[in-house]
């Protein structure tokens, strides 16, 4: 049957609209796949290859100000929200004022100018509105196609992604009609790609059927390089962009494989240049359950395969066993005990009161109706309510459910004959979990640009665009993390219990922090963890500032050497050498600590004495301090931090500097600030949240620059009004502490140097035995003096 004859399979642009572009894509994806400059930075922060970014025009002033000279000698313009391949410029080579595109078309800087400007006004954006420029790496063809290219310009594949499976391949080569741009609409041709093999199919030019390349060859001459890396890429770029019906524009490129944009409504021609329809193999992924982008590859290259088999829509079902379960041991009277199921064990334990029925050391036993043969040592199990350990690394067949609790028939007789020190186990295994993820989700790191001190130079010579920040790549899985956490339990009789469920969810909300690094999500997020500025918490930070008395700080400047002997001192007076100063030149604060036991200095940095005693006290007194007497406890969340346990800390922080009695100028004023910058951060954009600062709080460039930086961290264009609220920890934990104190009295803090908990965390470790704070600043030992005098 022809592929015209198949109309009823072809599907048509309303049906795409209906079926799949309303329904799996949001208006977030559309917008996320318009915006070239942000999907750049959101995929080459989670390590995909990208075209090199050099500048971005926003206004038309930025263009009236721009220097060309600062570009390379070749280069592309493109719109940020372009569509269809129109307004884009590739130039090959420059002389002088001459620049000359890859076609052989020249043009005078002022051409490209009115080019520029015809974007500014949105000619070529998708919504028909204001637009902005990128000037951007030209891509040179990986050899391999120039065979295949009459003229110059860059092939790129287009490649259907739907469900995590590349359903459909295209690949566009550029002509001299098309002005060497890979786009079918002005003149390129299309060649179908056969998804199993990578294999050239069949050619469409200007809506018609070609059997021949420009060189004269067939189709099936072209043989895409790496074809299943290709694959694997595209359906990476679905799973992170979490756009469910995604056309992935890739380039092979001498320089490696670059994403050139994504498209979320994607063409239909594609259909045409394969001659294979559309929705018949949409509707063949739809409904199958694909766990991984590998996964979805297999399925592409199986199921799209002449006589391949359609794979099955779920993976086999394996039993589900909790901690407990009651098992038979095969060949014997043994039946119905109680084995309990170990992830972490090594060895299978049969407790030597089976040794009688028993002649060898492997046994056959059923568990949850199912056969498996098992190797065991003996041991004493008498103390316990189950005659059986097994060990998870022989149960692959099951899943083990770490929260299930065991059934009435498998579970410990009572909670009287529960042995002592099950739950204390049981708390403890959490526990080693629960640090060892949340070491892994350091947020602060992976929130950190790395264009730090190359932005501020830019931004402060031309203050009218916002910088754009990169991120380090996230190290981690964050889809497999999640699943880690999913799977710790939540249920034990142990007094501390309550406080590892709130810190389960905590570390769920940090995934999901991460997750949204780069959009505007970090706000939403970041306010989970870090809490949101209500319009009432606003005005009352703006009314703070305005009647506080600021005192001048009087105390004369410590030079850098100074202050890093202080610190040094410092730290050998408290018997904490095993802590080292590491000096950081793009450092985002001036100041602070880690868990690994460094204290960061950036370089050069001076403060007056006053501020330099309030900052020991701040980040060694209090953050030191309390890690330190958390490391002491048998729990570890104690040394991690508890959930929402920042709010005390940074309370404590500011309200120990406090203490001191010390002026410290407009430092006082820095809490109230931040709360104002979080508030205005998600209506203004970098460069206005800037000038307002400056305009209304009078700042110098620099304290306006670190402000707006901690704001807008987490966002790769700051254009975006979005807020990471992480420091408005400090005001609001500064009332909280006040309050604090107000109810029990000073000598109370030190009950909040047991490790990093919260002031809420105070009544749920009442009924569990802790160590004392072996570190507790010098003014707390006076508070206690005075309240044991009384």
């Amino acid at each position: 049957m022809s592929f015209w004859q198949r109309k009823n399979e072809i599907l048509g642009i309303n049906a795409r609209n209906l079926l799949y572009i309303n329904r799996y894509n949001s208006k977030a994806n559309k917008n996320f796949a318009d915006n070239k400059i942000f999907t750049k930075s959101y995929l080459q922060s989670r390590g995909m290859g990208v075209a090199r970014l050099y500048a971005v025009i926003r206004t038309y002033r930025e263009l009236l100000h721009f220097d060309p000279a600062v570009l390379p000698d070749s280069f592309v313009i493109k719109p940020n929200r372009g569509f269809g391949g129109e307004g884009i410029i590739p130039v090959r080579s420059r002389r002088n004022n001459v620049y000359t595109s890859i076609s052989g078309r020249r043009y005078r800087w002022e051409d490209l100018e009115r080019e520029c400007n015809a974007i500014l006004e949105g000619k070529y954006a998708i919504s028909g509105l204001h637009d902005q420029v990128i000037f951007e790496e030209l891509l040179e063809a990986h050899p391999y196609f120039n065979d295949f290219l009459e003229v110059g310009g860059l092939p790129d594949l287009r490649i259907i992604v739907f469900n995590l499976v590349p359903v459909l391949a295209m690949l566009r080569l550029p002509t001299a009609e098309s002005n060497g741009k890979a786009n079918l609409h002005l003149g390129a041709l299309g060649v179908g790609i056969n998804i199993a093999t990578g294999v050239g199919t069949y050619a469409v030019y200007r809506g018609k059927f070609i059997r021949l390349l420009p060189n004269g060859k067939p189709t099936t001459s072209i043989v895409i390089p790496n074809w299943q890396e290709v694959l694997l890429i595209t359906s990476r770029v679905q799973q992170i962009s979490k756009i469910g019906f995604l056309a992935v524009d890739i380039a092979y490129s001498k320089t490696g494989m670059k994403i050139l944009e994504l498209n979320a409504r994607a063409g239909l021609n594609i259909q045409v240049a394969n001659r294979v329809p559309l929705k018949s193999r949409l509707a063949k992924v739809a409904d199958l359950a694909v766990s991984s982008p590998q996964a979805g590859v297999e399925i592409a290259t199986t199921l799209f395969t002449l006589g391949g088999k359609r794979p099955q829509k779920k993976e086999p079902v394996k039993p589900i066993i909790g901690l407990y379960e009651p098992v038979e041991i095969l060949n014997t009277d043994l039946k119905g005990i109680t084995a309990k199921i170990d992830p972490h064990a090594k060895t299978n334990i049969f407790d030597d009161s089976l040794r009688p029925q028993l002649s060898e050391s492997l046994a056959d036993i059923k568990i949850s109706g199912k056969r498996i043969s098992v190797p065991f040592d003996y041991g004493n199990l008498s103390q316990h309510n189950y005659k059986i350990i097994l060990a998870g690394k022989y149960l692959g067949d099951f899943l083990i459910d770490m929260k299930a609790l065991p059934s009435r028939s498998s579970r410990p007789a009572s909670k009287v004959g529960v042995p002592e020190g099950k739950e204390e186990k049981i708390i403890k295994n959490i526990d080693a979990k629960i640090f060892q993820i949340d070491r892994s989700l350091s947020v602060l790191t992976f929130f950190k640009p790395l264009n730090l001190l190359e932005e501020m130079k830019s931004f402060l010579a031309n203050r009218s665009a916002s910088p754009q920040f990169i991120y380090r790549k996230l190290p981690m899985d964050l889809a497999a993390l999640k699943k880690e956490i999913k799977r710790i339990p939540q249920h034990a009789d142990h007094p501390l219990m309550p406080l590892y469920v709130l810190k389960i969810k905590e570390l769920s909300a940090k995934v999901a922090l991460l997750e949204a690094r780069g959009t505007e999500r970090i706000q939403p997020c970041s306010e989970k963890l870090y809490g949101r500025v209500s319009r009432e918490l606003y005005a009352q930070a703006v009314a703070s500032i305005k009647t506080a008395v600021v005192p001048e700080d009087p105390s004369e400047v410590v030079t850098f050497k100074k202050t890093q002997r202080t610190i040094e001192q410092f730290l050998a007076d408290h018997k904490l050498r095993h802590w080292r100063l590491n000096i950081m030149e793009n450092a985002t604060v001036d100041m602070a600590t880690n868990r690994r036991n460094v204290i960061t200095l950036r370089k050069g940095v001076e403060f007056t004495a006053n501020r330099l005693a309030s900052l020991l006290t701040h980040e060694i007194e209090t953050h030191v301090f309390r890690l330190e007497n958390g490391r002491g406890q048998r729990y570890k969340i104690f040394e991690i931090g508890s959930a929402g346990y920042g709010t005390t800390e940074e309370g404590l922080a500011v309200y120990n500097s406090q203490l001191l009695h010390l002026p410290l100028g407009e430092k006082i004023l820095w809490p109230a600030i931040n709360v104002i910058a979080v508030y205005l951060a998600r209506k203004l954009s970098f460069a206005e949240l800037f000038q307002y600062l400056l305009a209304t709080y009078q700042l110098s460039d620099e304290q306006a620059w670190k402000v707006c930086v901690k704001v807008k961290r987490g966002l790769w264009d700051t254009e975006q009004k979005a807020a990471f609220t992480k420091d408005i920890l400090y005001y609001l934990g500064q009332a909280e502490i006040q309050e604090y104190v107000r109810q029990y009295g000073k000598a109370a803090l030190a009950k909040l140097y047991v490790g990093k908990i919260s002031i809420s965390d105070l009544a749920l470790i009442t009924d569990v035995k802790l160590r004392p704070p072996q570190y507790l600043p010098a003014l707390y030992k006076e508070f206690i003096s005075k309240k044991s005098e009384v």
